[in-house]
């Protein structure tokens, strides 16, 4: 028996050297979404647009998501987030 691969759409930016559409794999990123939905068989597509317009598109269900936004509770009113893949911390010297 056939099962077709699901595939889901995220609107991203350009974010060099974390993501760029100019990267193998899109960059660091995008590789580890695209490995992570792919243990669940789900293909990912990748749209490159100006990061207010790809929020734009997966507030509006154009695009199935958008990836990499910092949460905010302004955007958890619309947008689900998974947990933490990556943190930073900033110091100023």
């Amino acid at each position: 028996m056939f099962f077709a691969e699901e595939r889901i759409s995220i609107a991203i930016g350009e974010w060099p050297p974390f993501i760029s559409e100019n990267l193998k794999h899109y960059g660091v990123v995008p590789r580890i979404v695209t490995e992570a939905f792919a243990l669940g068989n789900v293909k990912v597509d990748y749209g490159f647009f100006p990061w207010k317009r790809a929020m734009e598109y997966a507030n509006e269900g154009d695009w199935d998501g958008s990836a990499v936004w910092g949460y905010t509770s302004e955007r958890g009113k619309t947008l689900l987030y998974s947990d933490p893949v990556r943190t930073e911390k900033y110091q100023i010297i």
